[in-house]
């Protein structure tokens, strides 16, 4: 309150006495407009279609916590569907694409690197589950950044691009 009051000041109007009589309710989540350029790279970008619809419109209104835990969300509910399971979180994408049993396979697992790729991916739906949807689930996690968040997205973006039809 008191940057508005100073700005407004210098350009010579005069309602510090009115201003400082509002009082802020502290509880109230702040909301912050993202950058255009990074709702228009996204706009732009191929995303697929659960990141394209209620993620982006959330990381468009300020929600960046909110866009990222729906996409990750929606990650682990795609692979929930596509193998009939019902576990959730790193233990449904350990299972999921083991090298050893793998319920969905990126590639015919018959070379070391296929098999590097396999694994790879395991722990990265993993970390996606333990490091971005877990933390961003318990809803006590300060408001990260537009620009983390849009990364995020992206992350999510190429998990779902690499899942087999």
């Amino acid at each position: 309150m008191e940057s508005l009051i100073s700005r407004l000041e210098s350009l010579e109007v005069g309602m510090s006495r009115e201003l400082r009589k509002i009082k802020l309710d502290e509880t109230v989540p702040e909301i912050r407009i993202p950058p255009r350029e990074l709702v228009r790279r996204l706009e732009k970008h191929p995303l697929v279609t659960q990141v394209a619809t209620q993620p982006l419109e959330l990381f468009r209104n300020g929600h960046f916590n909110e866009a990222v835990r729906k996409a990750a969300e929606r990650f682990e509910t795609t692979v929930q569907k596509k193998t009939g399971l019902q576990e959730i979180g790193k233990g449904l994408m350990s299972k999921v694409f083991s090298i050893s049993n793998p319920l969905i396979t990126l590639n015919s697992l018959t070379t070391e690197n296929e098999k590097g790729i396999q694994d790879g991916y395991m722990f990265m739906t993993m970390g996606l589950m333990r490091g971005i949807r877990n933390i961003f689930s318990h809803g006590d996690e300060n408001q990260r950044s537009p620009e983390e968040c849009y990364e995020m997205l992206l992350f999510v973006n190429w998990l779902f691009r690499h899942l087999p039809a």
